[in-house]
Parts: C-alpha cells; structure tokens; sequence
C-alpha cells in the first residue's frame, strides 16, 4: 500500500547514476569569485521574478539563529557576508536551472532550509546567492505503509512528515529534540544525526535508519546522483549527514520510520546527583522499558528556568530533575524503582500520537536546552558547548567539579560510528552553558571537560562548519565534493575544517 499526499517525480530527464567507483580524488576548488554584472546575467537565465533582490528578505535569509552565540554575534557581518540575491525554487525544474546557472556564472550559493538550527548552517559566508528549500514540493510526502519508508523532498517540514506518517500508523525513528513547525527534514539532516528516538535507533547513519537520496551536483551540467543505503554503515550516504549540505543538493530523500505508539513523559526529581544518573542508567539497560528520549536537568538549571513561560512543573527546591518519554507499560517499573531510589514522581503527561498536534512529546524535554540558553542569555554575553561522555562516572565528576557552569544532558544510544570510543551503550550529550567573554573562556571550559574525560568529543558552535568527528569517512566525503561540487561553490567555508582533517 502507497499512501501519498502528491507524487514526487525524480525522472529530471537524466537517469540517476551511482558514485562511479575508484574515481580520483581531485583537490577541493575555491571559486575565484564572479564576475561583474552576474545578478543580470542571473536573471537573464531565470525567471526575473524568481531571482529576488529585496534587502529586508535577502538579508532575513541569509542568516539562522547561532546568533545567540557571543563570539559569532562579536563578528557577524565579518563571518557571515550577506547574500546579494534570494532564489526560493518550488520544483525540480526550478532547482536545476538555479544550480545550473549559479554554477556557469561562478557564484558561491548556499543551502538554506527554515534557518531554525543554530550552528551557522544557513548563513553565507562568501555571500553570492541564497537558495531557501523550504518552498521546494512542500506536499510531496508519500508513505509506504507496508515497508514503513517515507519519501520526501529536502523542504518538506518536519511536521508534515510525521502528519503523513502518523496518519497510516507510522512516526519518524529520529527527529529533532525540537520541533518547529517550521523546520525542514533537508535543515535537519544537514546539521545533525541525533534526535529524539536515538536511545532505540542510534543515530541518523546507524544502518537502517536512512534508505536513500538524490543529488544534484553543482555544475553548470547539473547531473542527478542516486545514494542508497548499503545496510553496513560506511556508505557514501553518511557522507551528507550533517555536514551542513557541502557536498551536493539534495532533491529527495527517503527515511525509515517506526510504528507509531503512545507514550507518557515522566518527570522526576532526586535529591544527589549521582542517584539521578544512576536511575537514568538502569532505566536504560533494561530492555524491557522502551524509551524514546531522555534528558537530565542538574539542580542550577532548574533555578535559572523556574521563571520561563512554558514551565509548569514544580520542582524541590536543590532538586536534579529527568525527564523520560516511554511507552505506556514502563509506568509501573518506572514508579517502583524511582521510589526504591528515593525519588519523586513531579508530574506525568499521557502523549498519543496525533496528526493534529505539532509533537505529541513533553515540550520540558525538548526545549529545555534552548530554554536554558535563553534564560542565560538575557545578559546577552552566554554560550554553550556541547560535549559527548561515554561513561556516567565522568559525566558526574564534571558536573561536581567544573564550576561556573550549567548543566543539560540529553541521552542517546551508541551507533556503529560511534561505539568504538566507549563501552556503555550510551552516549551522553551534555550541554554545558556557562558566560563567556572571548574564545579564551570557552577554552578555559573545553579543557576543564577534556581533563576529566579525555575522550569526549567537543562541539563549539561557536565554531564555523562541519564538525570533522561527525564525518565516518573523510576521505569519501572529499572524493564526493570533489565529484559533486568540484569548484567549491556550495556553502563555501562550511568545508573548511575538514578538507585537511584525515
């Protein structure tokens, strides 16, 4: 059975073809820049009314919300010039003759979907032009119901994914741990590989969880390239899993998804630290308790949100709280060991899935992390990193000893990428959000975190582009630009940090 709101056409007039085997890496191209007159000779090639000058919306689009970030804020204009021209395509047709005439004429351009990320991945950095997906086949969702696939443009919200999965009984497997309406599956691929649902999944490019998709390449001869998952996890398709869309653009896309269930978000409190992990950490070994996302809240952070519009949950004062998302039959575990542990059961919210709300999850566990940077960020001088721990032991002797800073954790299951660095079957995502006043202080925290678990990795968003430890294969990531956007001119300088990383 094929449930589909409106059929997508990938037949461009070219067949897709695969990555051709054993081809040679070329050097990463760095366009020299256009020449004089390019908007003219741009609107020339496209439908004039298409290529949109207008400086309100040109300069909106060419930025997302990292400026939050302090030392990004510091030199915005500097790091992020503004784009001389918008191009929102809403068909292949369109997106071809875009890329096609961007390339001819030499024009960096730069991949934007909603700009509700805050990692820079929609801001442009050499300018030129700004191509905005998120009116690119917006109804184009079709679900496969008996094979549990979803098949859909790079625009598509994430929100009208899971309408047209939850109406024939499917969800995502992995979403983002917030939900705009208006976000876009394409800005969300393209700048991370965790979410919600990655406790039972893992990640983005655990095999299994992403089928497909189609790419264009940026050349003035765009051609149309098939990536399919090759079920081992080393595929060329991880490759385009956030890496900030610096390889190719992406026309379709399709994703696993997983039965829909109805769920309870629990909200807990635990007077010591280390029970509140502890908790967590039997919670998640036990296979019988099906999760789909946690988050832990050290006692400081509760304080500095207690004042926050969407927070309605009363907390003991001094208290660490965790939130956990699990199936209706993990109630009864769920109270039993919290009371053995000494715990407290604050509140509790019965979530079915529904085509006619934006999530059916707790909003306290999806947006407490951007809750807490707002609420730290009212002085305009706060930021955050985000460092991954594979041991709770460490995660807890960070939290009790790196002063001067709050602490959010969200929790997520190891993939094939990934369980190399630690034995638990957990990956712990601890966001760390301290007052900053130079790249001094960042580093100041960076190595306080480092000192006490030499093998996190460290995720600055502070820092412009692709974070190379998201990358499975860099030398297949640099022969797939090199194929697909040989002269560097898709969202130049998000590659930076990885063309000479091996």
């Amino acid at each position: 059975m094929l449930v589909k709101s409106t059929l997508v056409s990938i037949n461009h007039h070219r067949r897709p073809k695969r990555l051709a085997k054993g081809r040679a890496v070329a050097t990463i191209a760095t366009s020299e820049g256009p020449a004089d007159g390019w908007i003219e000779k741009l609107r020339k090639r496209l439908d004039p009314f298409k290529v949109i000058e207008t400086e309100e919306l040109v300069r909106g689009r060419s930025r997302d919300t990292c400026w939050r970030h302090p030392l990004l804020r510091k030199e915005f204009d500097k790091l992020f010039p503004v784009a001389q021209v918008l191009i929102e395509p809403e068909n292949a047709h369109d997106l071809r003759n875009c890329i096609e005439a961007i390339s001819e004429l030499g024009v960096p351009m730069t991949l934007r979907g909603a700009g509700t990320g805050s990692f820079s991945g929609a801001c442009t950095t050499r300018g030129g032009v700004i191509i905005d997906m998120s009116k690119y086949m917006l109804e184009d969702v079709e679900v496969d119901a008996q094979r549990g696939i979803a098949r859909c443009s790079p625009g598509a919200s994430l929100f009208s994914v899971r309408q047209a999965a939850l109406a024939v009984g499917w969800d995502m497997r992995i979403y983002p741990t917030a939900i705009p309406q208006e976000g876009t599956i394409g800005g969300f691929i393209g700048t991370s590989i965790w979410g919600a649902g990655s406790l039972v999944y893992g990640s983005l490019q655990s095999p299994g969880n992403f089928h497909g998709i189609d790419v264009m390449s940026v050349t003035k001869h765009s051609e149309l390239l098939s990536f399919k998952d090759d079920l081992q996890g080393v595929d060329p398709l991880n490759c385009f899993l956030g890496t900030q869309g610096t390889i190719g653009v992406i026309s379709n896309l399709e994703i696993a998804l997983s039965p829909s269930i109805s769920t309870t978000s629990f909200v807990f409190s635990f007077p010591e630290l280390s029970t509140a992990l502890a908790f967590a950490d039997i919670v998640h070994s036990t296979p019988s308790i099906y999760k789909i996302g946690t988050a832990f809240y050290e006692a400081k952070s509760i304080d500095s949100m207690k004042n926050l519009p969407h927070w309605h949950t009363e907390v003991p004062e001094n208290e660490h709280v965790l939130v956990m998302i699990c199936g209706d039959s993990a109630a009864h575990p769920l109270l039993s060991l919290c009371k053995r542990m000494n715990g407290h059961l604050l509140d509790s919210y019965y979530t079915v899935a529904s085509t006619e709300t934006e999530s059916s999850v707790l909003p306290l566990l999806f947006h407490g992390g951007n809750s807490l940077h707002r609420s730290l960020n009212h002085a305009r001088n706060a930021t955050y990193i985000r460092a991954c721990f594979y041991d709770s032991d460490l995660l807890r002797a960070a939290i009790e000893n790196i002063k001067g800073v709050h602490w959010s954790v969200d929790y997520v299951a190891h993939d094939s990428n990934t369980r190399r660095l630690g034995s638990s079957p957990t990956i712990y995502f601890a966001n760390v959000f301290f007052p900053v006043e130079d790249a001094e202080s960042i580093g100041k925290v960076i190595e306080a975190v480092r000192k006490i678990s030499p093998a996190s990795q460290i995720f600055d968003p502070n820092a412009v582009g692709v974070h190379p430890d998201l990358v499975p294969n860099k030398q297949l990531y640099r022969e797939l630009v090199s194929q697909l956007n040989p002269h560097g001119l898709l969202n130049p300088g998000k590659s930076n940090r990885l063309t000479t990383v091996t």
